[in-house]
């Protein structure tokens, strides 16, 4: 219902951060997750252009300017952001590890390692 004075939020991402349920404009209804009425049309189109990039690296380099413009805005008071690192892998085969190293709550850089 948005009666609120204050919030305070703690967030996990995922291997591959989709930003539209947090921060796109139509997530701004009841019951999503936009519960602080952000809205920016820069955002959203780069919303659709990052869930319709494919190649990692120009993937990344647009939900960095999603970050960047969602700093600016301050929607929210970003108190603290720690790094770590996500590490996944089958042992039943021949794999790569995947190593996920966060640089900040949108940015994506995976490093593959081999055994």
């Amino acid at each position: 219902k948005r009666e609120f004075d204050a919030v305070l939020l703690g967030w996990t991402g995922g291997l591959f951060p989709n930003p539209r349920q947090l921060w796109h404009s139509k997530s701004d209804v009841k019951g999503g997750s936009n519960f602080v009425g952000y809205s920016n049309k820069e955002v959203d189109a780069l919303i659709q252009k990052a869930n319709n990039t494919f190649e990692l690296k120009k993937n990344q380099k647009v939900l960095q300017k999603i970050s960047d413009i969602i700093y600016e805005d301050q929607p929210y008071t970003f108190l603290v952001e720690e790094k770590y690192y996500l590490e996944g892998l089958n042992p039943r085969i021949d794999s790569v590890e995947v190593v996920e190293k966060y640089g900040n709550a949108l940015s994506l850089d995976l490093l593959y390692v081999k055994k």
